[in-house]
C-alpha cells in the first residue's frame, strides 16, 4: 500500500505553506481569522516570562524520514500543483507555470529536498506559558487568545526545495514553462527535468525556506494561566501531546 505523503504530515500536526519563506520560526504566533491563520508576533510580544525561561529553539534537526516524502509517498495532484504554482508565483511569475490534465482521485509524489527541522521542546514551552503573565497592551489579541484562536509556531520544516513526480499509478503531465521560469530567478532557483516525470525545483540562496509549520493551540484556564493542550484533554506535560491547527490545504502566512 503507498503512503501518503500529505497525510504523514497531517498526522504530524503540519500545514503546507502556500509562500515558502525563510523568516517563519517557532514561537511565532498566529491567530485564527476567517480565511486562515495570520501571524502576529513573537511569543513575547503577549507573555512575560513567569518562573520559566523562553525555550530555546533547536536549529537543523533532522527530519524523520516519514516527514521527508519519497517516491512512493503522494499527495493529491490538484493541492500539489496548486502549491507549486505559488511556489512559482513566488518566484515571480504570474499565474504559475504548471499545468496539467487531473482528476481529483490522481496524486504527485512530493519530496523535500535536504529537509531540515527547527522546532522547540513542548514540554518546556507548556512550562514556560503555565507560568507566564499576559501583556495587556493589545487587548484584541488577549480577547483572541482566551477565546482559543491563538496557536504558537512549535517546528517548521525547511528545505532547499522540492522534487515533483508524477504517480505510478496514473499518468500526470505535469509541464512547466521553464524559459519563462529561468528568466525569473536570477540565479537563486535551479529549475530541472530528468524526465517526462520528474520535476525539481531548487533553491540556492542562503537559507533553506520553510515549506510546512506545525502549530499548537494556546489554551485559556479559567485560574488565568494557558497550556498546551490535547484532544483527549490532557495538557502537554501529560501525554507529549498538543493540539495543532488543521484545516487549510495550504497556509498564507
Amino acid at each position: 500500500m503507498t503512503h501518503s505523503f500529505q497525510k504523514y504530515l497531517e498526522d504530524a500536526g503540519f500545514n503546507l505553506v502556500k509562500l515558502p519563506k525563510d523568516d517563519l520560526t517557532p514561537l511565532q504566533l498566529l491567530s485564527r481569522e476567517k480565511a486562515g491563520l495570520e501571524r502576529i508576533g513573537n511569543i513575547d510580544d503577549l507573555f512575560i516570562r513567569g518562573d520559566y525561561p523562553k525555550p530555546p529553539i533547536h536549529y537543523n534537526v533532522s527530519v524523520p524520514d516519514e516527514l521527508k516524502g519519497a517516491n512512493d509517498s503522494l499527495v493529491k495532484a490538484k493541492a500539489g500543483l496548486k502549491f507549486l504554482d505559488k511556489f512559482l508565483e513566488f518566484l515571480g511569475i504570474k499565474g504559475g507555470g504548471a499545468n496539467a490534465s487531473l482528476e481529483d482521485q490522481e496524486n504527485l509524489n512530493f519530496e523535500f529536498i535536504d529537509p531540515e527541522l527547527d522546532e522547540v521542546l513542548k514540554l518546556k514551552l507548556d512550562s514556560y506559558i503555565n507560568n507566564a503573565k499576559i501583556l495587556d497592551t493589545s487587548k484584541t489579541y488577549v480577547e483572541r487568545l482566551k477565546e482559543g484562536n491563538i496557536y504558537v509556531i512549535t517546528q517548521v520544516i525547511k528545505s532547499k526545495g522540492i522534487l515533483i513526480t508524477s504517480g505510478k499509478e496514473n499518468k500526470v503531465d505535469v509541464d512547466m514553462a521553464l524559459p519563462e521560469v529561468n528568466n525569473a530567478i536570477s540565479g537563486e532557483f535551479q529549475i530541472s527535468r530528468s524526465n517526462n516525470k520528474n520535476l525539481e525545483v531548487r533553491y540556492n540562496g542562503p537559507k533553506k525556506l520553510v515549506f510546512a509549520v506545525q502549530a499548537a493551540r494556546l489554551i485559556y484556564h479559567k485560574d488565568g494561566s494557558f497550556r498546551l493542550k490535547s484532544s483527549q484533554g490532557e495538557t502537554v506535560r501529560h501525554d507529549g501531546f498538543a493540539e495543532y491547527y488543521s484545516g487549510e490545504e495550504l497556509l498564507e502566512l
